[in-house]
């Protein structure tokens, strides 16, 4: 029976897991997915994803062909479209809110089928986004050869070391000034690492690709710099609040592969969520130049590493968690911005009349976390054919799916606002003045 220890980066994500849903695809055939990963097994029979996890020991085991075949209808299940959606077209969406409610197994990686929705749930110990999205990606598009590069990526050998000395070796001056940074890790009095004990909520929308490139043109007219990605956040903050959920700042997930230059992509987790203070009058411009200044020191880099290195002081165990709850509650909120992933190559019907271009609650890609706790939302973005998908998931002790979805909406309002103030209709294609409250919003990022 052969064994694979999870690296020491890795280990502290074996509590998480993350669901990654796409279409309505054309063409999703359960059998065929099936016969994917039998063929990849048959041939790396040792690989993490398709062995069973020991979240306790912290590694996987490699099971036989035979015990594979019996575990199959694990692997890849069937979801019928009634315990999807009582009428209509299983969304994305639908799909998401099914697998986060099923138990937790000792399957690393999930498939599941709906009508054409594809999902696959993973052990976040499996890697961040940056190495399951190519395995989504292959097993939408049924791409053997893709699905196998993907699964079976080479373990490269201290990259956290690599990256350390690369960037701090002959410039000690970022140590000391990420050293300054580096905390507080979450916001005051909150705790990240708390157990989730409430079940998850979950929404999600498209912000139409018009308001993007209304975004775009303003950015590049103002001259300020503000990326649209800070835009995007700082104005999903105003929407956070605007619906109660208030802190004093948010964690922003950034991956730390940059600070390998050109070297071999790394597998696993590579990524880690600074902590940026949030003053009351937003600023995209600021919180932009916030998310630059940290990366350019490196922050999540020696974040990165202090992780490892605490955890090593543990003996590869992660941290106990506690179920602590406070009064008044106390949001812990993560950002992350998925970046633009190749959709363009998967068989998505969105390109047909069958999918609408845009509309409240509708997204062809949903990436939904676990909670990081009874206070933990995270709020994910990710640009794909149509615009920008958002989706939102809470622990449901600190917010219910309608309070996210009142977010999303005044996301969307925001966002929209300022695609008009910068002469671009909103997606619906109507006329309507801004808010003046959004007006002020939409002067601070320019």
């Amino acid at each position: 029976m052969q064994h694979h220890r999870i690296t020491l980066r890795d280990r502290g994500w074996t509590r998480f897991t993350t669901t990654r849903v796409i279409g309505p695809l054309t063409g999703l055939d359960p059998d065929r997915l099936k016969a994917l990963l039998v063929a990849v097994h048959s041939r790396h029979p040792q690989t993490p994803a398709l062995s069973l996890l020991d979240r306790r020991r912290g590694r996987t085991t490699a099971v036989g062909s035979q015990e594979f075949a019996a575990l199959l209808p694990q692997w890849v299940q069937v979801v019928e479209r009634s315990e999807v959606t009582p009428t209509g077209t299983p969304t994305a969406g639908d799909l998401a809110r099914v697998i986060s409610r099923l138990p937790e197994t000792d399957l690393p990686l999930q498939v599941f089928c709906c009508a054409g929705v594809l999902g696959v749930r993973t052990c976040h110990a499996l890697g961040d986004g940056a190495t399951i999205t190519p395995i989504v990606l292959a097993l939408a598009a049924g791409d053997e050869s893709r699905l196998e590069a993907a699964l079976v990526a080479p373990l490269r050998r201290g990259p956290v070391t690599t990256a350390l000395l690369r960037h701090f070796g002959t410039h000690p001056g970022r140590l000391i000034a990420a050293a300054r940074t580096v905390l507080p890790i979450s916001a005051p009095g909150s705790d990240p690492a708390a157990a989730q004990r409430h079940g998850v909520a979950l929404a999600e929308t498209t912000i139409g690709a018009p308001v993007l490139t209304a975004l775009r043109q303003q950015r590049d007219r103002s001259g300020t710099g503000a990326s649209v990605a800070a835009v995007v956040m700082t104005e999903a903050i105003g929407a956070l609040r605007d619906a109660g959920l208030r802190s004093a700042g948010v964690n922003v997930m950034m991956d730390c592969r940059r600070y390998l230059g050109e070297a071999p992509a790394v597998p696993g987790n590579f990524a880690t969520g600074p902590y940026l203070a949030v003053p009351d009058r937003l600023d995209a411009t600021a919180f932009g130049t916030a998310m630059q200044r940290s990366l350019e020191r490196g922050t999540p880099l020696l974040l990165l590493g202090l992780g490892v290195t605490l955890m090593t002081l543990r003996g590869g165990r992660p941290k106990p968690l506690a179920s602590v709850r406070h009064d008044p509650v106390r949001p812990s909120i993560m950002l992350t911005h998925q970046g633009r992933p190749a959709l363009a190559s998967t068989p998505l019907v969105e390109r047909s009349p069958q999918l609408p271009t845009s509309g409240p609650g509708v997204a062809p890609y949903v990436v939904a976390p676990t909670p990081s706790g009874p206070e933990g939302v995270t709020m994910g973005f990710l640009e794909g054919p149509l615009g920008l998908h958002v989706c939102v998931t809470a622990d449901a002790f600190i917010a219910g799916s309608s309070t996210l979805a009142s977010v999303l909406q005044s996301l969307e309002r925001r966002l929209s606002s300022l695609a008009d103030v910068s002469g671009v209709s909103a997606p619906d294609g109507s006329d309507r003045s801004p808010d003046p409250g959004l007006l002020r919003s939409a002067s601070e990022v320019a």
